[in-house]
């Protein structure tokens, strides 16, 4: 839920938010600068952001966005640097950098005469600093998006603690999250299957009281309508699942033995990689609401949870480190460029650069929502063009098993296999 900036913040209206239970709240203080504050019109001080945020974790909230803005008039790279460290200095679980877009109705727009005389900065080192920054606060970039007008043509960027994603983030941007919208001029918006549905709210104060009873009936109608179509974000079929586990498990194990590992280790990634994604189903349990079938997060490519999740689930079933390790890295790429640790190169740990490798490859040789399967030779032709994410000597190594007539077999019967039960027999 968008809390807003301090100055609409209260504790009761906090209180109620957890109450209900909302898990996420962002508070937007924009700067830290008392200057720019006054100069942009808005009407909370510095001190207000800092108690809305105590206010906030007093209550409970342990996942609180905070929304900074570069680019605000008279502001360069040392006030910025300033509201960085004073925003960080809160501990924020995560934030999110925009770069200045002027609104048609903004203050800034509307009054632009008023500001003539200011600079209106931001420039790539402004933004290599807040990503120092937060980086520093042990937070990594998980979504960014553009917008009409922005100052320096840069984009927003999302930063984020492990596990503090903000999911809803992502979809909004896909057009794929439904949004419930509160006062004057907000605009409610029902995603459906086959359509998209809206709710706007009158921007006029009086109006809006007025027909606020006429405005609530008209959610509640959307809401309803929402309720019988239903939405799925996107597609899953859990035999499909069990399918490219059952490929990674057997190219993981034919490459660690090509690679020279013991035969435990090699039984081991054969676990590994039929147990690889399987963060992903307690991921569609976060995602869905009851009643809704667990779906996988396949078009929601930069939710980076599931490794995490994996990880849990596998500690918690007491499978050996080496199993665990290898799913929790398997997304890590050899040039540091991966997630969830930005490992490169022999920090990662060799069954993970294994299941890479061969994740990879199953991926692609299959058929995906968005896309046909891949031959096997063009397969191959893209890893080549992604080499930089993989081991090279076990990539070379994996260029023989792919070759081999038995393992091809083996992998080819995987494709082939139907599932006789149906799909919610499968889930139970």
């Amino acid at each position: 839920m968008e809390a807003g900036r301090p100055d609409s913040i209260t504790w009761e209206k906090l209180a109620v938010i957890r109450k209900h239970p909302v898990t996420r709240i962002s508070i937007n203080p924009q700067t830290m600068n008392q200057k720019t504050l006054d100069i942009i019109g808005r009407r909370h001080t510095v001190e207000d952001i800092r108690k809305a945020f105590a206010d906030a974790r007093e209550l409970g909230f342990d996942n609180i966005n905070m929304d900074l803005i570069v680019g605000l008039p008279g502001e360069g790279i040392e006030e910025v640097e300033h509201t960085m460290q004073e925003v960080l200095s809160l501990d924020p679980d995560s934030i999110t950098v925009h770069s200045l877009a002027i609104k048609r109705a903004a203050r800034l727009n509307l009054f632009k005469d008023e500001y003539k005389e200011m600079t209106f900065t931001n420039n790539q080192r402004i933004m290599e600093m807040t990503e120092q920054y937060a980086a520093k606060a042990g937070m990594f970039p998980y979504y960014l998006y553009r917008q009409k007008n922005m100052k320096g043509n840069f984009e927003n960027v999302g930063y984020a603690k492990p596990e503090k994603e903000g999911i809803y983030n992502i979809l909004i941007m896909e057009e794929k999250q439904s949004i419930l919208a509160l006062g004057a001029g907000a605009s409610t918006k029902f995603v459906m299957n086959d359509r998209i549905e809206r709710a706007e709210n009158v921007k006029d104060i009086k109006n809006y009281i007025e027909r606020i009873d006429e405005m609530i009936e008209r959610k509640k109608q959307g809401y309803c309508d929402y309720e019988k179509t239903g939405y799925n974000i996107i597609q899953f079929s859990l035999s499909k699942e069990l399918q490219h586990g059952m490929m990674v498990s057997i190219l993981a194990g034919e490459l660690a033995r090509k690679a020279g590992l013991s035969e435990e280790q090699c039984h081991e990634l054969s676990i590994a990689g039929l147990l690889h994604d399987i963060g992903k189903l307690e991921m569609a349990k976060y995602v869905y609401q009851k009643g809704q079938k667990p779906l996988t997060i396949e078009e929601i490519k930069y939710v980076r949870l599931h490794p995490t999740l994996g990880y849990a689930i596998t500690s918690q079933n007491h499978y050996s480190d080496f199993i665990i390790k290898s799913i929790l890295y398997h997304h890590e790429n050899y040039d540091g460029s991966g997630f969830p640790s930005n490992l490169k190169e022999d920090e990662i740990p060799i069954g993970a650069r294994i299941l890479r490798i061969c994740d990879v490859f199953a991926a692609l040789i299959s058929d995906r929502p968005y896309r046909r399967a891949f031959s096997w030779e063009k397969a191959v032709a893209i890893m080549i063009e992604e080499i930089k994410n993989f081991d090279l000597k076990l990539f070379l190594c994996f260029l023989e098993i792919i070759h081999d007539e038995i393992i091809c077999e083996r992998i080819r019967t995987c494709e082939q296999m139907k599932w006789d039960l149906e799909e919610d027999t499968l889930w139970q």
